[in-house]
Order: structure tokens, then sequence, then C-alpha cells
């Protein structure tokens, strides 16, 4: 499942925080590719045999600082 991204799918996002707003921009510059897929975010700290996250929309180029995207 994958739909079209919408602004408000960018929250938390490495890209959306340090690269939005650079040079009077309003969006990263995946934002027109970028496609929205099933997928859970770890933790870095969390064992994947331990991790038991929910499957939720997330953007394919979502970049998560402190961890990875595991995506299906």
């Amino acid at each position: 499942m994958s739909r079209k991204i919408k602004r408000s799918d960018c929250y938390g996002c490495y890209n959306e925080e340090y690269h939005c707003g650079l040079g009077g921009s309003k969006k990263c510059w995946s934002f027109d590719t970028a496609k929205v897929e099933k997928g859970r975010k770890q933790h870095r700290d969390t064992l994947p045999k331990n991790y038991k996250g929910i499957w939720v929309l997330i953007p394919n180029c979502y970049i998560y600082i402190d961890g990875f995207i595991e995506r299906t």
C-alpha cells in the first residue's frame, strides 16, 4: 500500500527539520518524488527480536536519526 505524500507525513524527519527553510524552501528536496509506504520506526537501542511496534504509513525518504525504519 502506498500513496502520495502529504506535508503532515514529514513530521520528525531529519530532512524536514534540517533542510526545510534553507533558501526559503517550504519542503525538502525529496518531497516531490516521495511515496508513503507501510513501515515502523525502530530505535537503535531496541533489539529486533523484542520489537513489537505497529505498522504505520511512513514516507520512503524518511530519515530517522535515532534508529531505522523497518519496511514491509
